[in-house]
């Protein structure tokens, strides 16, 4: 980092520590973390006696500030066993999210005097990607990881590009020809299907399409959890989702299905314009900010409001724990970090969570959020246990 940048975001962060930072100088700080998110960094010991000195006082400085702007940053307490834990994350304004992050979850301290690293983990995981499988027709896979931008199939005349991390497809195909996208743990993939609509696949989630729609609907095949964008056609061709028996019928709208099924629920969440899901007899349609939830084997359907957007935060590389159990939580990064989670006998997995944390750092800095709350992991040979 050139001398100048240095200075500047060292005096930043005694803004932060005398209550005079700008709003401007958070933002830009934001960026700057975000950018170096996993990378060594440098922060002057002048600043404190002591690390455990340093993070206590802009700990304490953060919360002030956060506390003025009313209800973007909110911790719960909740006695247990004598203590007071704090058993719920933060929400966050943007420009807070990474100072949050710069004390509890891991950026590492150096000195200026030996610059040696005193808190390096041994074992760590590092976040997801864009990745994708595509099985053609005849059985054919390509990983879309390992290929440059290009075409990349050709198939009865439709015509597979990859196109900056995006999958694409160009023509009409005579015959009923199938492809299947799959994503792996710790991948995400966004396709462009032959109508123009658009899905966001989530980690270990599967789309098979036709490359070539029929004249009179666009039916998809959904496991795992998908947002879609649908181009609406002028002729009102109805595009369907099924998954797990159930069936979202659309015209043009912008929506997200979680067919995951790890607590046994479908649910369909709608951003914009209007959906229905089918479940045996029943059929509930929805507007946006509504949720639908169907169980897998049941016909019954039910219908919650919702804030929406919270519903795609993956999209955008974000975690979202509110009102999740450690038990919901972990699921989520099993996925995402591609390892296994046990729990050690006495652990609390319906221990409830609020918060938001970025998906674009490592493990290690994910869990010491969670460690608030005053639960433990041990990550060895990307077994994680979880601990009291």
């Amino acid at each position: 980092m050139k001398e100048k940048n240095r200075k500047l975001l060292y005096d930043i962060e005694k803004k932060w520590l005398d209550g005079t930072i700008s709003d401007e100088e958070a933002e830009l700080y934001s960026r700057w973390y975000n950018w170096v998110q996993n990378n060594e960094v440098k922060i002057p010991e002048n600043l404190a006696t002591n690390k455990a000195e340093h993070k206590r006082k802009l700990f304490d400085k953060i919360i002030d500030k956060l506390d003025a702007e009313g209800n973007q940053f909110r911790l719960y307490y909740r006695r247990l066993n004598g203590r007071y834990l704090r058993k719920k994350l933060v929400r966050l304004s943007a420009a807070a999210v990474f100072t949050i992050g710069i004390i509890v979850s891991g950026i590492w301290f150096y000195t200026k005097d030996n610059g040696k690293n005193n808190n390096k983990m041994v074992t760590d995981v590092t976040p997801g990607r864009s990745g994708l499988i595509l099985t053609l027709n005849n059985g054919k896979q390509i990983l879309l990881d390992s290929v440059k931008d290009g075409l990349i199939s050709e198939q009865n005349g439709v015509k597979v590009y990859k196109k900056d991390n995006r999958l694409v497809y160009e023509g009409k195909a005579a015959g009923d020809i199938i492809n299947t996208a799959t994503t792996d743990t710790g991948r995400q993939y966004q396709i462009e299907l032959p109508d123009h609509s658009t899905v966001w696949l989530n980690a270990v989630s599967e789309l098979k399409y036709p490359v070539s729609f029929a004249a009179n609907e666009r039916k998809v095949t959904l496991k795992g959890e998908a947002y879609f964008e649908i181009n609406h056609l002028k002729k009102d061709i109805p595009f369907i989702v099924e998954t797990e028996g159930k069936s979202i019928k659309v015209l043009g709208t912008h929506f997200d299905v979680n067919a995951y099924g790890d607590k046994g629920n479908i649910i369909a969440t709608l951003l914009q314009g209007k959906i229905a899901m089918q479940s045996g007899s029943n059929l509930q349609t929805i507007l946006p900010n509504e949720a639908v939830v169907s169980p897998i084997g049941s016909a019954e359907i039910s219908v919650k409001q919702v804030k929406a957007s919270d519903a795609i935060l993956w999209m955008k590389r974000e975690f979202n724990f509110e009102n999740l159990s450690l038990e919901d939580i972990m699921l989520q990064i099993q996925r995402w970090y591609n390892i296994q989670v046990v729990y050690d006998k006495g652990v609390d997995k319906q221990m409830q969570f609020n918060g938001f944390v970025p998906m674009n750092q490592n493990l290690s800095e994910v869990l010491k959020v969670l460690e608030l709350s005053g639960i433990h992991f041990s990550l060895k040979n990307k077994i994680l246990t979880v601990m009291k």
